[in-house]
C-alpha cells in the first residue's frame, strides 16, 4: 500500500498546505462571493488530486523499473547467483 505521509514533516506540510488553501477559499468567498470560493475550492481539489495521482503513478513506475532491473533475462544455472 502506498503511503504519501512517510514522516511527521510530510504530515505537517500537508496540514499547512490544506490550511492555506482553506484560508484562500474563505477569503475569496468573503471578498468576491461564495460562487468564486466554490470555483477556487474545486480547482484546488482537482489540482491536489492530480498531484497525488502523478506521485502514485511515478512511484508505481519506479517500483516496476526496480523489479525489472533485479530480474535478469539470462537463464542461470541452478545454484549460481543471479545477475550479470
Amino acid at each position: 500500500m502506498l503511503n504519501p505521509l512517510r514522516s511527521e514533516a510530510d504530515a505537517f506540510k500537508l496540514v499547512i498546505i490544506i490550511g492555506a488553501g482553506a484560508a484562500a477559499v474563505i477569503a475569496l468567498s468573503l471578498l468576491a462571493g461564495p460562487e468564486f470560493g466554490v470555483v477556487l475550492a474545486a480547482g484546488l481539489i482537482g489540482f491536489g488530486l492530480g498531484l497525488s495521482w502523478r506521485a502514485v503513478s511515478d512511484e508505481l513506475r519506479s517500483d516496476r523499473r526496480a523489479d525489472d532491473a533485479t530480474s535478469s533475462s539470462r537463464p542461470t544455472r541452478p545454484g549460481s547467483p543471479p545477475g550479470p
